[in-house]
């Protein structure tokens, strides 16, 4: 049993192996997309993607031409199976798909003028802090919810301290995650902490979308697509 299978054994009080494999694999796969949405905020920007798809044919992306991640997860995002087939060999996609995919791509930057504000949180970390507070739902059952404990040190110093499952959870499970996935465009890595505190506001405030992407824990594709910041 690996290190993850040990955490949703822990966590979620599972003892077979078919109920836990597949909370695995949902971690997992959360832990591939974010990383395409990592290469979405640290590639190109808006205004240099909507260049490059200008001029770009599906035979150079067949051809592993160097072409910016950015754009390559953009056009992954209008393709059945999503980006990771533009960054695998195990199922890519035909001339077709990627001709009408890249057309999509094209169409979504549409008039925006320029990308967003570098401070701004990451797309990963945001996909991250969701996915996460998506799967303890739907494995607990409830709603994730924080505990902080406040207690006094021997010099009088007040602390708080982030305590519960869910925290628990969420820390053990980004000891896990690559740490692109938690960094934003500057400044410092997201603490696990910072996760567990991201994903319950950003679970409230999908879950009142009531889009489909928001049922299954995805951000809205008016995020990635740079149209706005909901």
């Amino acid at each position: 049993m690996n290190a993850l299978e040990k955490i949703v054994r822990d966590t979620f009080k599972l003892e077979e192996s078919d109920d836990i494999t597949p909370v695995v694999e949902d971690i997992e796969t959360l832990f591939a997309l974010c990383e395409c949405f990592a290469k979405l905020d640290s590639g190109a920007s808006l205004a240099a993607q909507r260049k490059i798809l200008a001029s770009l044919k599906p035979s150079e992306v067949r051809s592993d031409a160097d072409i910016d991640d950015a754009v390559l997860s953009r056009i992954g995002m209008f393709l059945p199976g999503g980006p990771i087939r533009l960054f695998t060999n195990d199922d890519p996609p035909s001339e077709s798909e990627l001709g009408a995919a890249i057309e999509k791509a094209r169409q979504s930057l549409g008039p925006v003028k320029r990308g967003r504000s570098p401070g701004t949180i990451s797309l990963a970390t945001r996909q991250l802090a969701l996915g996460l507070a998506h799967i303890w739902k739907q494995q607990a059952l409830k709603s994730p919810s924080r505990k902080v404990l406040k207690r006094r040190l021997q010099n009088g110093e007040d602390v708080s301290e982030e305590r519960g499952s869910y925290n628990h959870f969420v820390n053990a499970v980004c000891e896990f995650a690559p740490s692109s996935l938690r960094k934003p465009r500057k400044g410092k890595v997201a603490t696990a902490n910072y996760i567990a505190r991201l994903g319950i506001a950003e679970l409230k405030k999908r879950e009142q979308d009531g889009s489909e992407a928001a049922l299954r824990g995805l951000l809205p594709e008016s995020l990635w697509l740079g149209k706005k910041n909901p």
